[in-house]
């Protein structure tokens, strides 16, 4: 449980985002239902920490273009809408139909829990563990996975039910992460867009380049070739650091340098563009997921310092009733956290647990972040 507490992505990694819970996604676009089983971040984080990709790109046709962390081929006739908390790459297709790929850390809830949601959005019954295991097999981004093929009625955003809907799916799990590609729209549409729905999840590749890019975008700085200068100075693939004897390395998670898992907690180092919110906003985002009041200026200036490559940088320790994703709470928690800014960047180590595991790791947290360099 505490291993969901301490999240992906995106202040995913620093606003938080809780265990694995069932959630369902609010947006404009269109009139689909995204429910995901798995924390994401819980509001538009990306834009407001700089990671979302940058609008405006165009439709460069059949070229590979990359959004955020991925590379891929943009079918012909498909229009690209503006990324979301939840959709990492976003196409409308004509005038009713939707394709997009959602990538998560850890299991996203898992192939049957989001295989039987779409077959609930589309008026199915749900499919058991074999009907799951018996699914075609595919490839998405390199890993083995199944392909789904539904057809039903549609049930979309306030309950709307659309008839003769076909959903097309590609959904695997692997290295820490989750990925999903949904299609749907009215069955003839789906129909026809199939071999290209086929041809975009074939050329998706995961891109870090992409996302080097985007951060500079975002900073002002221009230029997206390979072996673009750091912003700020600072590389995340130059950080080094020396981890506490007894953390045990995590599988990669989307938007961390590392995660280090302690006893029942998480650690983790994020290194974002620009102001990312501000220190001070952070500092009170984290303490109001700890179900405790915001600090005043004063309280916050007066918060305890580390040196951290070079800079002085508050951290905090917070317990509490830790909130989480769709409301999920976990009691007697504890978090440690470091707010660094960089020029042009800004560096959070966080780390979230039972209380009892991190009133012991507060010499280790702070050993952690001093060693940053």
């Amino acid at each position: 449980m505490w291993r969901a507490v301490c999240l992906t992505g995106l202040l995913l990694v620093l606003a938080g985002c809780g265990a694995e819970s069932d959630r369902q996604e609010i947006t404009v676009t269109r009139s689909s239902s995204d429910e995901l089983a798995a924390p994401a971040a819980s509001m538009d984080t990306a834009e407001r920490f700089g990671m979302k990709p940058r609008t405006g790109m165009g439709n460069m046709g059949a070229h590979a273009t990359a959004v955020q962390m991925f590379a891929f081929e943009t079918p012909e006739g498909w229009s690209k809408a503006s990324p979301t908390s939840l959709r990492q790459v976003n196409f409308t297709i004509g005038d009713t139909g939707q394709c997009y790929l959602t990538v998560l850390g850890g299991t996203g809830g898992g192939l049957t829990a989001n295989i039987n949601r779409w077959r609930k959005q589309m008026g199915l019954e749900p499919a058991s563990e074999d009907d799951v295991m018996a699914l075609p097999k595919t490839t998405l981004l390199g890993h083995e996975g199944v392909a789904v093929d539904l057809k039903g009625t549609f049930a979309g955003m306030g309950g709307n039910a659309q008839e003769g809907y076909r959903l097309l799916g590609r959904l695997a799990i692997a290295n820490g992460k989750a990925y999903f590609v949904k299609m749907t729209g009215p069955a003839d549409l789906v129909g026809k867009e199939e071999g290209r729905f086929n041809q975009f999840c074939d050329s998706l590749k995961e891109d870090p380049q992409a996302m080097i890019a985007a951060a500079h975008a975002s900073a002002g700085v221009s230029g997206t070739a390979p072996g673009l200068p750091p912003v700020g100075g600072f590389n995340s693939m130059d950080l080094k650091w020396d981890a506490p004897e007894g953390w045990e390395q995590a599988p990669d998670r989307p938007m961390r340098l590392v995660t280090y898992k302690v006893g029942d907690a998480e650690c983790y180092i994020a290194l974002l563009s620009g102001g990312a919110g501000g220190v001070d906003a952070n500092i009170n985002r984290w303490r109001r997921q700890m179900g405790q009041p915001a600090l005043s200026k004063v309280e916050l200036a007066a918060l305890p310092k580390l040196t951290v490559l070079g800079r002085e940088a508050p951290m905090v320790e917070i317990t509490g009733e830790y909130i989480g994703m769709g409301e999920t709470r976990n009691a007697n928690a504890g978090m440690l956290g470091l707010v660094c800014p960089l020029e042009g960047q800004t560096l959070f180590v966080k780390m979230v647990g039972p209380a009892e595991v991190l009133a012991g790791q507060t010499e280790q947290f702070k050993a952690f972040c001093t060693s940053l360099r």
